[in-house]
């Protein structure tokens, strides 16, 4: 890559300007996370509240992103948490990165707040404002389907949820009916710029490459190879969620507010159940024959969704609910409300120890009662809700219940716990995000029983650990 093609929008001047030297950023950064997290410096976006509008939000697609490449098809956004107050990311597979490109830009920059709401319509390299005040209030997963039939069912749609309209910290962004920009709050970002959602309409099918036919050769070539692997195959066979069965066999699956490590009733939510009953089809992000995402769906509730272990975890096993339809259908409610689903799932499970403890009056229990008007209650900041939408850390702090809220640095940890997999405590503490489980994906090590096995914290882990983070950095 010479230059990045890039674009900076001002909704505050609703102006739209070229990102300037876009070839030294991609010479010193490549592309992705990288290149976003320079320009989120170069913007003055560690200086800007989070929620005031006024600091920038950055998309950016990875270097290989459109070249057929498997598992190249990731972007990154980049921004300053309204969770954590630090450098917040998150990145996103389905089809947005290579909508991008195929739109003509391979990084976009938001900056300032708009007077009213309104979409982005980015099609040959342009960008267009879009009134969206009919919009404003619809969920994620309706918000999508309206763009889609406007601009195009080949278009890639970004959107926000009504949680991000209302400024929830830990607020989603998502794409894709059930795909998310997840972690550290980007959905409150954009409601905080009054930018309800961003559309990139693809006017080609692919990227300029140097050699297009040493790609083609190589493609051919790893792409078998690739689908063969071992650990690929077995995310073609169960996703994420048979990472259950192994949390729960292994004893790292953290259930009731992070007090236990194993799952009464586990085997209600593991992989082998949800294939026997619920299962769909599996689905693959653009360009990648793992296909590790299963779609589920509940014939009670009549919801299809895209499930996979960290929701699992999250909504199941921290708040102890076994039951796959009530978990199916709190999955789809809060991919259409707009969360993060680690950190609903954290909050949830804090609201319930806290009500415990006489500390907040809540009509939710263990299991699944309750949950879903919670839910509803975090994401329009209703009575409790309202103190629950800053997250557990914040909302401990204002209810002094501090042992019962689980995060690091205000973010709330991913479903691995550290007591069981020593490797994740290095992890975290190293982790840029906070609680970051990819910051160096050390269960993997853990799990593996890489490095003197999961209770090891001696120098091999150590080292394990800081080689996995580094191909992580950019």
């Amino acid at each position: 890559m010479q230059t990045l093609r890039g674009l900076v929008i001002d909704l505050s001047k609703r102006t739209i300007k070229s990102l300037e030297n876009g070839s030294k950023a991609a010479r010193l950064f490549i592309g992705g996370r990288g290149v976003a997290t320079y320009l989120f410096w170069k913007f003055g976006g560690h200086l800007a509240d989070p929620l005031s509008g006024e600091g920038p939000l950055i998309f950016a697609a990875g270097p290989l992103t459109g070249t057929g490449i498997p598992m190249s098809g990731r972007t990154a956004a980049v921004f300053r948490s309204p969770l954590t107050g630090i450098l917040g990311a998150s990145n996103l597979g389905g089809r947005l990165g290579p909508a991008m490109r195929f739109a003509g830009v391979d990084v976009l920059v938001v900056v300032g707040k708009a007077e009213r709401p309104v979409y982005l319509v980015v099609q040959e390299g342009r960008v267009e404002f879009r009134d969206a005040s009919h919009l404003w209030g619809r969920d994620a997963i309706e918000t999508e389907e309206v763009l889609l039939r406007e601009h195009g069912r080949n278009s890639a749609v970004l959107t926000i949820g009504p949680a991000g309209e209302n400024l929830v910290r830990f607020a989603s962004i998502n794409h894709d009916l059930w795909r998310q920009f997840g972690r550290t709050g980007g959905g409150a970002v954009m409601g905080a710029k009054r930018l309800k959602a961003v559309v990139f309409v693809p006017e080609r099918r692919g990227v300029d490459v140097a050699m297009p036919e040493k790609l083609a050769e190589f493609l051919k070539k790893f792409v078998p190879y690739f689908v063969g692997e071992k650990s690929v195959k077995a995310l073609f066979e169960g996703g994420t969620p048979r990472l259950v069965e192994i949390a729960n066999q292994m004893g790292f699956f953290p259930t009731y507010n992070w007090r236990r490590v194993s799952m009464d009733g586990w085997e209600r939510i593991a992989w082998p159940a949800l294939r026997r009953d619920y299962f769909v089809k599996p689905a693959a992000c653009l360009h990648c024959p793992a296909a590790c995402h299963r779609l589920v769906r509940s014939k009670k509730y009549g919801v299809d969704v895209d499930i996979e272990y960290e929701t699992i975890f999250a909504l199941g096993g921290l708040t102890g609910c076994a039951d796959p339809d009530e978990l199916i259908r709190l999955n789809d409610l809060a991919d259409r409300l707009g969360m993060d689903t680690i950190s609903l799932g954290g909050v949830l499970a804090f609201a319930i120890e806290a009500a415990e403890e006489g500390k907040l009056k809540l009509e939710a229990e263990w299991g699944c009662g309750g949950l879903a008007k919670l839910i509803e209650d975090i994401a329009y900041r209703r009575g409790v809700g309202d103190i629950l939408a800053d997250g557990v850390k914040v909302a401990a702090e204002r209810l002094g219940v501090g042992e019962a809220a689980v995060h690091v640095r205000g973010l709330e940890p991913a479903g691995y716990d550290p007591r069981v997999l020593k490797g994740m405590a290095l992890n975290y503490a190293i982790g840029y995000r906070g609680a970051d489980h990819l910051a160096t994906m050390a269960y993997a090590i853990d799990i593996g029983g890489y490095a003197g096995g999961p209770q090891s914290l001696g120098e091999e882990k150590v080292r394990a650990v800081a080689h996995m983070e580094d191909p992580r950095r950019y």
